[in-house]
């Protein structure tokens, strides 16, 4: 289940939070300087997060524990899709390659 106060949201949650699109988001927060987008250094992943305090404020309002749940439920089924592709380990080159060997 999802926590209730994060303190750092993903570009997604973010922009399902504000009703944007991940591209407006960047454009109208992260370019003007209105947000923090930085990585987490508590995670090794390197992936830039936005600050959620810093994101209330420029919305002008803060977020509700029922508009964290639903922006969760809405990317849910995005992950599960993420998590069955990288299950899907692809084969390695020249492994489904027909190779003819001519015997002299």
């Amino acid at each position: 289940m999802l926590i209730e106060t994060l303190d750092l949201l993903t570009l997604e949650m973010a922009s399902r939070l504000t009703g944007l699109s991940p591209a407006c988001v960047k454009e109208a927060f992260v370019a003007t300087g209105m947000v923090e987008y930085r990585p987490d250094p508590s995670r090794p992943d390197g992936r830039f997060y936005i600050d959620r305090i810093s994101l209330e404020r420029a919305v002008g309002r803060p977020f509700t524990s029922d508009e964290y749940r639903a922006a969760d439920r809405a990317l849910a089924p995005r992950r599960i899709q993420q998590k069955e592709h990288r299950r899907m380990t692809p084969m390695p080159y020249g492994a489904n390659r027909v190779v003819d060997i001519h015997l002299q």
